[in-house]
């Protein structure tokens, strides 16, 4: 099997993807770093190359929910569930950064603390010092995860 290269700088992530079209990007428990698991994937097609951080813009949150419902069934790990979007700088500022998180097991898609996260200005996918993977965003657009009530809406609306 011929190895993935390993791209943290912006500048060599993007000579080996077309900054034009999406990537799909997923966390690869395989790839060992420092004799941990801990990689991104980024896949454009084909995986391109692993890295430990990327940068994402106009992103959505693509889930298999056939395979999902596989995984719940057999406890096994499948890639199934992406961070999709087009491949950025890292933005000047943080501002409204919030994290989101996957669970096949208690989520079908991805959630952050307002409801499922449907998209997504930017994104930032790092692996942390602690050997933690975690994905947090900006602009996020969400569906509300608690239904209305009945009585909540107004009349004129019924």
């Amino acid at each position: 099997m011929i190895e993935k290269p390993i791209a943290d700088d912006y500048r060599d992530q993007l000579a080996l993807l077309n900054p034009e079209k999406p990537v799909r990007v997923y966390r690869n428990l395989q790839r060992k770093f420092d004799g941990e698991n801990g990689f991104w994937s980024v896949k454009q097609g084909v995986v391109r190359f692993h890295c430990q951080q990327i940068f994402l813009k106009n992103v959505t949150f693509p889930v298999n929910e056939r395979v999902r419902l596989e995984v719940v069934r057999d406890e096994v790990k499948q890639v199934h569930a992406y961070v999709q979007g087009f491949i950025t700088d890292r933005p000047t500022y943080y501002d409204g950064y919030q994290e989101v998180t996957y669970n096949p097991y208690n989520n079908k898609r991805f959630v952050c603390e307002h409801g499922e996260v449907i998209s997504a200005e930017t994104c930032n996918l790092i692996r942390l010092s602690d050997g933690k993977m975690r994905v947090y965003a900006s602009g996020i657009l969400t569906e509300q995860v608690t239904p209305v009530m009945i009585d909540q809406v107004p009349v004129h609306m019924l």
